[in-house]
C-alpha cells in the first residue's frame, strides 16, 4: 500500500543533506551574499566536522542563507516548520536537505528524537530558538526551556545573529529591499553560563531592534514596491483617531481613512510622524501592544471576535498557494478564559477550546495574512476576513502572562505594564 504524504515526511531517515542540496544551496548562498551586501564577521568558526547546534535569530525568511554562509563548507540539518514540508515548492529541497520538522510552540517528541539522533550522528543542527521569523524587525523571546535542551548534549554551541535581513524581507509584504545585513558567529561560552540561566543568556544575546540599528546605520535601502506599502499590516492603529484598522500602506505614505492621519517610510526606513508619537516603526508597533495590554486589564469581559476560515494539512497531498486546505469556517473568539474556535470542520459541525495552558502564542504567516498553531499534534491555520493577525497574535500572548505567565516578556518591556 502507497504510503501516504505525512507518512512519507514523517518516517524520513535523519541523514546530513545531500551533496546536491549542500551544492545549491552554498551556490545560491554566494549569489546572495553579492546581492545582498552581507558583511560577515566570524568570530569562532564553526568546525568542519563533530556535533554541534548552531543557533541563530530568526529575523527573515531567507535567514538560512545567512547561516549557511557563516558555516561555510559544514552542512548543517534545518530544524523547520512541520506544516511548511506540506508546500509544494519546498516539498523537495526540503526532502534533498534533510530538514528535521518540528510543530512551532508545542511540545514535539519526534522532532526531539530526531533531533538527538543527528547530534549522536555528529551532525550540525540549526535551530531558530524564537520558532517564527520576526513580525515587526525586533525578536521574540525564546521558546521557554530551549537552553536547558541544547546544553544536555555537552556540545559545542554556536550563535549567529542576524541583523538587516528583517528590513531586507519585510514580512508584510514579498519585496526584496537591497541595503546592509550583518551576521556575527561566535561560540557561546557554556563554561560561565549556567543551563538555568541559558533561556536569558540568549535572549541578551539575540536582541534585535532592527529600526533601531537602522536609525544608527542610516543604510539606504532600494525597493519596488514602495516603502510603506502593505505596512499597515503590522502598523494598525491610527495615533491620531486610535481607529483600527482603517489605515492602508501604499508607496511611501500611510493613510487613515477614518481622520485623514498621514505617515510617510522613505528609503531610509526613517517614519514622518506629523505627530511626532514615534520615531520608528517599531515604536509604533509598541504603542499597539501596550494599548492591548491596558485594555485586557482593564476590562474582565475583554473580548475579539473575527470570521476566519479553517485550513488543514492534507495526509495525501501537498499545497500549492495556501498554507493547508480548507475544511471548514466559523468565528475565532479570544477572552480571558482562553481560546475559542466556532464553526464547521470537513461538512461537521466543530468546536475547539483552548486555555492559556494549552496555548501560550501562535505563529503568523508571511505576509501577516493568517495565523497557526499545533494541538494534539494537529496543524490548524485560520485567515481572518481582515488583517488583524498581528493583533490576535499579541492578545493571546499578553492574556496568557497575565493568566499562566508560561512565556514570559522581556525584561526591558516590563514598562508596558505599569
Amino acid at each position: 500500500m502507497k504510503r501516504t504524504l505525512t507518512e512519507r515526511i514523517e518516517n524520513r531517515r535523519v541523514k546530513q543533506p545531500s551533496f546536491l542540496a549542500q551544492l545549491i544551496l552554498k551556490t545560491y548562498a554566494k549569489i546572495m551574499k553579492k546581492k545582498l551586501h552581507i558583511n560577515l564577521n566570524i568570530i569562532d568558526q564553526i568546525p568542519k566536522k563533530g556535533p554541534c547546534f548552531i543557533l541563530f535569530n530568526h529575523m527573515s525568511r531567507l535567514d538560512f542563507v545567512f547561516v549557511t554562509l557563516a558555516a561555510k563548507s559544514r552542512r548543517i540539518n534545518f530544524v523547520a516548520a512541520y506544516h511548511e514540508h506540506y508546500r509544494k515548492k519546498y516539498y523537495l529541497a526540503f526532502k534533498m536537505a534533510h530538514t528535521i520538522p518540528k510543530h512551532n510552540y508545542s511540545t514535539d517528541l519526534k522532532a526531539i528524537s530526531n533531533i538527538r539522533e543527528a547530534i549522536n550522528k555528529g551532525y550540525a543542527v540549526a535551530i531558530a530558538p524564537e520558532a517564527r521569523n520576526s513580525n515587526y524587525g525586533c525578536t521574540s523571546p525564546i521558546v521557554k526551556g530551549t537552553g536547558k535542551f541544547v546544553a544536555q548534549f555537552n556540545v559545542p554551541i554556536y550563535l549567529v545573529k542576524i541583523t538587516g535581513s528583517y528590513l531586507t524581507f519585510p514580512k508584510v509584504c514579498s519585496d526584496i529591499r537591497r541595503g546592509k545585513i550583518d551576521v556575527t558567529v561566535k561560540r557561546l561560552p557554556l563554561e560561565t553560563v549556567k543551563a538555568d540561566n541559558l533561556d536569558n543568556y540568549l535572549n541578551e544575546e539575540f536582541r534585535t531592534n532592527e529600526f533601531e540599528w537602522q536609525n544608527k546605520e542610516h543604510t539606504k535601502w532600494s525597493h519596488k514596491m514602495g516603502m510603506a506599502t502593505d505596512f499597515d499590516f503590522i502598523l494598525y492603529q491610527c495615533p491620531k483617531c486610535h481607529q483600527e484598522f482603517t489605515l492602508k500602506g501604499k508607496d511611501d505614505t500611510i493613510t487613515c481613512s477614518h481622520c485623514g492621519y498621514q505617515a510617510k517610510i522613505d528609503e531610509y526606513y526613517t517614519l514622518t510622524d506629523p505627530l511626532n508619537k514615534f520615531t520608528d516603526i517599531s515604536k509604533w508597533v509598541r504603542w499597539e501592544k501596550g494599548n492591548i495590554i491596558k485594555d485586557i486589564r482593564k476590562n474582565k469581559n475583554y473580548l475579539f471576535q473575527v470570521p476566519v476560515t479553517l485550513e488543514t494539512l492534507d495526509k495525501y497531498h501537498t499545497y500549492k498557494t495556501s498554507m493547508g486546505k480548507v475544511c471548514g469556517s466559523g468565528t475565532f473568539t479570544i477572552n480571558h478564559f482562553g481560546i475559542r474556535y466556532d464553526g464547521d470542520k470537513g461538512g461537521l459541525p466543530f468546536q475547539l477550546n483552548l486555555s492559556y495552558k494549552d496555548i501560550w502564542t501562535i505563529g503568523i504567516t508571511q505576509n501577516i495574512r493568517s495565523i497557526f498553531f499545533y494541538y494534539n499534534n494537529e496543524y490548524y491555520h485560520l485567515v481572518p476576513n481582515y488583517h488583524c493577525a498581528l493583533k490576535i497574535k499579541m492578545i493571546i500572548e499578553e492574556m496568557q502572562r497575565l493568566h499562566e505567565n508560561i512565556w514570559p516578556n522581556f525584561p526591558w518591556e516590563e514598562d508596558l505594564y505599569h
